[in-house]
C-alpha cells in the first residue's frame, strides 16, 4: 500500500493542474449562464466583455458540449435587457481563454471591428511555451498564409510572394515574463491579429506552446515539458501529453 500511495503521490500533478480548470462540461446551460454573468470584466451601454475560460467554444461544438453563442440571449436578458442581441466583435478559440468582445448594437461593432483591422487595438497575451527565447524583448515578423488540409486549418510561414490564399502580415512582440532553458512564460503583444498568429510565430521562434498538437517543428508533439520539470510537478511521461494549453487574452 506504502508503493502505491508512494506512485499516486508522485502523479498527483496532472490533477492538480486539472483542478485549475473549470470543469463547464460538466454545467447545464443555466449554469453556463450563472458562470458567464460572474466573468463579466466589461460592461457599458455599447460593451460587453468576458472572461472566456478555458474549453469553451463560440460556435461549432456538439450539441453536448458548451457553446458560448448558445448562451447569448439569456446573457442579453441579464446584462443587456434594451439592446435586440449581442454582437460578437472579439472571440477566441475553444482551448484558448481570456477576454471576448461584443457590441450591443451594430454601430458599435463595426466601429470596433474596423479598429481591431487597422490594427489599433493593443492586446495581451500570456502563453507557456517549451524553452527560452533567443532575445527578450522578439519581435516576429513572419508574414502568415492560411492553409486548408482535410477541413484543418493551420497557419504556415510565408515563402513565397506567389503563394495563393489568405495571407497575413502581421507582428507579434514577445517578452519572456520568467523562463529557462526548459520552459518559459512569455507575454504576446498584438495588434493586427490572424488566426492562431501567436501559435504560429512562437513555434517558428522555436518556442512552440506547451501542449499544442498543431503547431510544433520538432518532436514531440504536443510539445511536452521537459523530464525535469515533470519530476518537480509529479507528472509521470505517461500523463505529459494531457498537459493542457495555455494561452490567455488578458487585456
Amino acid at each position: 500500500v506504502d508503493g502505491e500511495e508512494a506512485v499516486a503521490h508522485r502523479s498527483d500533478g496532472i490533477e492538480k493542474i486539472r483542478s485549475q480548470i473549470i470543469p463547464i462540461w460538466r454545467m447545464n446551460q443555466d449554469e453556463l449562464v450563472d458562470l458567464m454573468t460572474n466573468r463579466v470584466v466589461y460592461s457599458d451601454d455599447n460593451i460587453v466583455a468576458f472572461d472566456k475560460p478555458y474549453g469553451m467554444a463560440y460556435s461549432g461544438a456538439s450539441q453536448t458540449a458548451p457553446q458560448m453563442d448558445r448562451l447569448l440571449q439569456k446573457l442579453k436578458a441579464r446584462l443587456a435587457p434594451k439592446c435586440e442581441r449581442l454582437y460578437l466583435v472579439k472571440s477566441l478559440d475553444k482551448y484558448q481563454s481570456g477576454v471576448v468582445v461584443f457590441a450591443t448594437n451594430t454601430l458599435m461593432q463595426s466601429t470596433l471591428k474596423e479598429s481591431m483591422d487597422t490594427g489599433l487595438v493593443e492586446q495581451v497575451s500570456r502563453c507557456i511555451v517549451r524553452g527560452e527565447l533567443d532575445d527578450s524583448p522578439l519581435k516576429i515578423t513572419i508574414p502568415l498564409i492560411k492553409t486548408l488540409k482535410n477541413r484543418d486549418m493551420k497557419m504556415m510561414p510565408l515563402v513565397t510572394n506567389k503563394a495563393k490564399g489568405d495571407i497575413f502580415y502581421v507582428e507579434s512582440e514577445c517578452r519572456t515574463i520568467k523562463g529557462n532553458q526548459y520552459v518559459s512564460s512569455v507575454e504576446v503583444v498584438t495588434h493586427k491579429e490572424a488566426p492562431h498568429q501567436i501559435r504560429a510565430h512562437l513555434a517558428l521562434a522555436g518556442c512552440p506552446l506547451i501542449g499544442d498538437p498543431k503547431y510544433s517543428n520538432s518532436s514531440p508533439r504536443p510539445p511536452r515539458l521537459s523530464h525535469h520539470l515533470l519530476n518537480k510537478l509529479r507528472i509521470t511521461d505517461s500523463q505529459s501529453r494531457k498537459v493542457p494549453m495555455y494561452l490567455h487574452l488578458q487585456q
